[in-house]
Protein backbone atom coordinates (compact mmCIF):
# COMPACT_ATOMS: atom_id res chain seq x y z
CA UNK A 1 0.00 0.00 0.00
CA UNK A 2 1.42 3.36 -1.05
CA UNK A 3 1.46 6.49 1.10
CA UNK A 4 -1.34 8.01 -1.01
CA UNK A 5 -3.62 5.06 -0.32
CA UNK A 6 -3.36 5.65 3.44
CA UNK A 7 -4.68 9.24 3.14
CA UNK A 8 -8.29 10.11 3.83
CA UNK A 9 -10.36 11.89 1.12
CA UNK A 10 -10.12 15.17 3.06
CA UNK A 11 -6.34 14.86 3.30
CA UNK A 12 -6.09 14.18 -0.44
CA UNK A 13 -8.16 17.32 -1.17
CA UNK A 14 -6.00 19.41 1.14
CA UNK A 15 -2.78 18.14 -0.44
CA UNK A 16 -4.13 18.76 -3.95
CA UNK A 17 -5.19 22.31 -3.01
CA UNK A 18 -1.75 23.00 -1.52
CA UNK A 19 -0.02 21.75 -4.70
CA UNK A 20 -2.27 23.91 -6.89
CA UNK A 21 -1.63 26.97 -4.73
CA UNK A 22 2.12 26.37 -4.89
CA UNK A 23 1.96 25.92 -8.67
CA UNK A 24 -0.11 29.08 -9.28
CA UNK A 25 2.23 31.12 -7.06
CA UNK A 26 5.15 30.58 -9.47
CA UNK A 27 6.02 33.78 -11.41
CA UNK A 28 6.05 32.08 -14.82
CA UNK A 29 2.61 30.53 -14.15
CA UNK A 30 1.21 33.86 -12.99
CA UNK A 31 2.51 35.50 -16.17
CA UNK A 32 0.92 32.84 -18.41
CA UNK A 33 -2.43 33.12 -16.56
CA UNK A 34 -2.40 36.92 -16.83
CA UNK A 35 -1.62 36.74 -20.55
CA UNK A 36 -4.41 34.19 -21.08
CA UNK A 37 -7.02 36.22 -19.15
CA UNK A 38 -6.10 39.38 -21.04
CA UNK A 39 -7.34 37.92 -24.34
CA UNK A 40 -10.60 39.59 -25.52
CA UNK A 41 -12.38 36.28 -26.18
CA UNK A 42 -11.46 35.01 -22.69
CA UNK A 43 -12.67 38.24 -21.06
CA UNK A 44 -15.97 38.00 -22.94
CA UNK A 45 -16.43 34.35 -22.01
CA UNK A 46 -15.64 34.94 -18.31
CA UNK A 47 -17.96 37.96 -18.23
CA UNK A 48 -20.81 35.89 -19.71
CA UNK A 49 -20.19 33.07 -17.22
CA UNK A 50 -20.16 35.51 -14.29
CA UNK A 51 -23.41 37.12 -15.48
CA UNK A 52 -25.08 33.71 -15.89
CA UNK A 53 -23.88 32.58 -12.48
CA UNK A 54 -24.97 35.79 -10.77
CA UNK A 55 -28.45 35.59 -12.31
CA UNK A 56 -29.26 32.25 -10.66
CA UNK A 57 -31.99 32.62 -7.97
CA UNK A 58 -30.06 30.62 -5.40
CA UNK A 59 -26.94 32.75 -5.95
CA UNK A 60 -28.97 35.97 -5.63
CA UNK A 61 -30.56 34.72 -2.41
CA UNK A 62 -27.17 33.74 -1.01
CA UNK A 63 -25.72 37.15 -1.87
CA UNK A 64 -28.66 38.95 -0.23
CA UNK A 65 -28.24 36.90 2.92
CA UNK A 66 -24.50 37.58 3.04
CA UNK A 67 -24.99 41.33 2.50
CA UNK A 68 -27.74 41.48 5.13
CA UNK A 69 -25.54 39.66 7.65
CA UNK A 70 -22.60 41.93 6.82
CA UNK A 71 -24.52 45.21 7.03
CA UNK A 72 -26.23 44.17 10.27
CA UNK A 73 -22.93 44.34 12.15
CA UNK A 74 -22.56 47.40 14.37
CA UNK A 75 -19.01 48.12 13.27
CA UNK A 76 -20.00 47.97 9.58
CA UNK A 77 -22.94 50.32 10.16
CA UNK A 78 -20.68 52.79 11.97
CA UNK A 79 -18.10 52.60 9.19
CA UNK A 80 -20.73 53.23 6.51
CA UNK A 81 -22.20 56.20 8.42
CA UNK A 82 -18.73 57.70 8.87
CA UNK A 83 -17.93 57.34 5.16
CA UNK A 84 -21.27 58.89 4.16
CA UNK A 85 -20.77 61.81 6.55
CA UNK A 86 -17.25 62.40 5.24
CA UNK A 87 -18.46 62.23 1.64
CA UNK A 88 -21.41 64.59 2.17
CA UNK A 89 -19.18 67.09 3.98
CA UNK A 90 -17.12 67.73 0.84
CA UNK A 91 -17.85 71.18 -0.67
CA UNK A 92 -18.26 69.84 -4.21
CA UNK A 93 -20.69 67.17 -3.00
CA UNK A 94 -22.71 69.73 -1.03
CA UNK A 95 -22.91 71.92 -4.13
CA UNK A 96 -24.10 69.00 -6.30
CA UNK A 97 -26.72 67.98 -3.75
CA UNK A 98 -27.99 71.57 -3.43
CA UNK A 99 -28.20 71.95 -7.23
CA UNK A 100 -30.02 68.63 -7.54
CA UNK A 101 -32.57 69.47 -4.84
CA UNK A 102 -33.20 72.89 -6.37
CA UNK A 103 -34.55 71.36 -9.58
CA UNK A 104 -38.38 71.80 -9.90
CA UNK A 105 -38.94 68.16 -10.82
CA UNK A 106 -36.90 66.95 -7.86
CA UNK A 107 -38.75 69.31 -5.50
CA UNK A 108 -42.10 67.98 -6.72
CA UNK A 109 -40.91 64.40 -6.39
CA UNK A 110 -39.58 64.94 -2.86
CA UNK A 111 -42.83 66.69 -1.86
CA UNK A 112 -44.88 63.76 -3.18
CA UNK A 113 -42.67 61.23 -1.39
CA UNK A 114 -42.95 63.18 1.86
CA UNK A 115 -46.73 63.39 1.57
CA UNK A 116 -46.98 59.67 0.86
CA UNK A 117 -44.71 58.84 3.80
CA UNK A 118 -46.57 61.06 6.26
CA UNK A 119 -49.92 59.61 5.17
CA UNK A 120 -48.97 56.11 6.37
CA UNK A 121 -50.96 55.06 9.45
CA UNK A 122 -47.88 53.88 11.36
CA UNK A 123 -46.10 57.19 10.72
CA UNK A 124 -49.13 59.20 11.84
CA UNK A 125 -49.39 57.12 15.01
CA UNK A 126 -45.68 57.52 15.77
CA UNK A 127 -45.75 61.30 15.25
CA UNK A 128 -48.89 61.69 17.37
CA UNK A 129 -47.40 59.60 20.16
CA UNK A 130 -44.18 61.63 20.09
CA UNK A 131 -46.20 64.86 20.21
CA UNK A 132 -47.74 63.78 23.52
CA UNK A 133 -44.56 62.23 24.94
CA UNK A 134 -46.01 58.71 24.77
CA UNK A 135 -45.12 55.42 23.17
CA UNK A 136 -47.26 54.17 20.32
CA UNK A 137 -48.52 51.37 22.56
CA UNK A 138 -49.57 53.82 25.31
CA UNK A 139 -51.34 56.05 22.78
CA UNK A 140 -53.21 53.10 21.31
CA UNK A 141 -54.28 52.00 24.81
CA UNK A 142 -55.72 55.46 25.58
CA UNK A 143 -57.62 55.59 22.30
CA UNK A 144 -58.88 52.03 22.72
CA UNK A 145 -60.35 52.96 26.12
CA UNK A 146 -62.55 55.59 24.44
CA UNK A 147 -63.78 58.88 25.82
CA UNK A 148 -63.11 59.11 29.56
CA UNK A 149 -66.36 61.04 30.07
CA UNK A 150 -68.28 57.89 29.20
CA UNK A 151 -66.84 56.16 32.28
CA UNK A 152 -68.46 58.73 34.58
CA UNK A 153 -71.94 58.58 33.11
CA UNK A 154 -71.81 61.21 30.35
CA UNK A 155 -71.38 58.89 27.40
CA UNK A 156 -74.63 60.02 25.73
CA UNK A 157 -73.03 63.33 24.74
CA UNK A 158 -69.88 61.77 23.26
CA UNK A 159 -69.40 62.99 19.72
CA UNK A 160 -66.50 63.54 17.34
CA UNK A 161 -63.00 62.18 17.09
CA UNK A 162 -60.94 61.32 20.14
CA UNK A 163 -58.29 63.75 21.37
CA UNK A 164 -55.60 63.28 24.01
CA UNK A 165 -56.30 65.51 27.00
CA UNK A 166 -53.36 66.83 29.02
CA UNK A 167 -52.60 69.63 31.46
CA UNK A 168 -51.63 72.62 29.30
CA UNK A 169 -50.11 74.38 32.27
CA UNK A 170 -47.68 71.56 33.04
CA UNK A 171 -44.83 72.03 30.59
CA UNK A 172 -43.70 74.89 28.40
CA UNK A 173 -43.55 72.97 25.13
CA UNK A 174 -45.63 72.04 22.11
CA UNK A 175 -47.60 68.94 22.94
CA UNK A 176 -46.96 67.21 26.22
CA UNK A 177 -44.10 65.83 28.28
CA UNK A 178 -46.10 62.64 28.74
CA UNK A 179 -46.44 62.98 32.49
CA UNK A 180 -49.38 65.41 32.28
CA UNK A 181 -51.48 63.27 29.90
CA UNK A 182 -54.82 62.52 31.52
CA UNK A 183 -57.01 60.50 29.15
CA UNK A 184 -58.72 60.48 25.77
CA UNK A 185 -61.77 62.71 25.27
CA UNK A 186 -64.17 63.04 22.39
CA UNK A 187 -64.41 66.38 20.60
CA UNK A 188 -67.51 67.45 22.57
CA UNK A 189 -66.03 66.83 26.02
CA UNK A 190 -62.56 68.09 25.05
CA UNK A 191 -63.99 71.45 23.94
CA UNK A 192 -66.22 71.61 27.00
CA UNK A 193 -63.25 70.98 29.29
CA UNK A 194 -61.31 73.75 27.54
CA UNK A 195 -64.15 76.25 28.08
CA UNK A 196 -64.44 75.16 31.71
CA UNK A 197 -60.72 75.59 32.39
CA UNK A 198 -60.62 79.01 30.73
CA UNK A 199 -63.74 80.09 32.65
CA UNK A 200 -62.14 79.07 35.92
CA UNK A 201 -59.11 81.13 35.03
CA UNK A 202 -60.88 84.42 34.41
CA UNK A 203 -63.55 83.74 37.01
CA UNK A 204 -60.93 83.19 39.67
CA UNK A 205 -59.18 86.46 38.83
CA UNK A 206 -62.52 88.27 38.70
CA UNK A 207 -63.64 87.03 42.11
CA UNK A 208 -60.23 87.65 43.66
CA UNK A 209 -60.25 91.25 42.44
CA UNK A 210 -63.70 92.00 43.82
CA UNK A 211 -62.93 90.23 47.09
CA UNK A 212 -59.90 92.49 47.49
CA UNK A 213 -62.09 95.55 46.84
CA UNK A 214 -64.62 94.44 49.44
CA UNK A 215 -61.96 93.81 52.02
CA UNK A 216 -60.43 97.24 51.28
CA UNK A 217 -63.81 98.94 51.71
CA UNK A 218 -64.40 97.35 55.14
CA UNK A 219 -61.06 98.49 56.52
Amino acid sequence: MSADDRLTPEERKARKAARQAEYRARPEVKARMAEYRARPEVKTREKARAAEYGSRPEVKARKRALFAEQYARAEVKAQIRAREAEYRARPEVKARIAAYRARPDVKAQMKALKAEYESRPEVKARRRATHYGLTVQALEALLAAGCAAATIGDGDRCKGILSIDHDHGCCNRVGSCGGCVRAALCDTHNRGLGFYESSLSWAGKYLARHQAKQEGGRS
